[in-house]
């Protein structure tokens, strides 16, 4: 089983308990998708489709201002974004 859906079970499990069946279809049916460092998941004006778990690393919202880049928020392990459109 991957990593990436170990850590989310681990996560989820610190509000319910899972049977072995039950992890096994999160393991199946999780879409956990890795980017790499400087990804953009969403651009300006682009409708959002969808919501994200931070299960590793850090992610940054932010404006452009005049051609600067302002940051807004910082999301890091376990923060859940939910971006507006």
């Amino acid at each position: 089983m991957p990593k990436s859906t170990d850590q989310l079970v681990q996560f989820l499990s610190q509000f319910t308990t899972f049977s072995d069946d039950e992890i096994q279809i999160i393991h199946e049916q999780s879409d956990i998708r890795e980017y790499p460092k400087g990804t953009i998941l969403l651009r300006e004006g682009e409708q959002a489709r969808n919501r994200f778990l931070v299960l590793q690393g850090c992610v940054r919202s932010y404006n452009i201002n005049d051609g600067e880049e302002i940051n807004t928020e910082f999301f890091i392990e376990h923060d859940l974004l939910m971006p507006v459109s």
